[in-house]
């Protein structure tokens, strides 16, 4: 059988939509190929403006569908990513490029902000005690609760 037709790739779909650094990310593709069959479906990827691609092997999960995981990144990277896929008579597509930005997490920028609220309170409340010892013959100041 004379097979010069590439596999279809087709239903890219990547989870997580919005990527932390604490995620790894999955890819999952529909791979069909009319012909020979398909041989191998993998994703390629790069990091940032680099041209260096590392290549991941997808797993096939049932008839025509497979899944690949794109190993965690460091915050602020960019991640572009190609789908690939060959059939048994050597014949191969390239679906993409595909690209996410790694974020760092929400909830870190608020521990964030309330630890730099936490010390900016210590530092006042320091400054404050200092300010009045260096009074000649004032008397302590009494402790009023914040937000009077």
């Amino acid at each position: 059988m004379l097979d010069d037709i590439p596999p279809n790739i087709t239903n890219v779909f990547q989870l997580p939509k919005e990527t932390t650094f604490l995620d790894p990310v999955n890819v999952t593709i529909v791979v069909d190929d009319k012909g020979t069959g398909v041989n191998s479906v993998w994703i390629s990827y790069s990091i940032g403006d680099s041209s260096t691609r590392n290549n991941i092997t997808a797993v096939r999960l049932r008839q025509g569908i497979y899944s690949a995981t794109i190993p965690r990144q460091s915050p602020f990277t960019r991640v572009s990513y190609w789908v690939c896929a060959d059939d048994k008579a050597k014949n191969s597509s390239e679906l993409g490029p595909y690209s996410y930005e790694v974020l760092i997490p929400i909830w870190m920028w608020a521990v964030a902000a309330a630890i730099l609220i936490l010390l900016g309170i210590g530092i006042l409340i320091q400054y404050r005690q200092e300010a009045r010892k260096s009074e000649p013959g004032a008397p302590p100041a009494p402790i009023q609760p914040l937000g009077t």
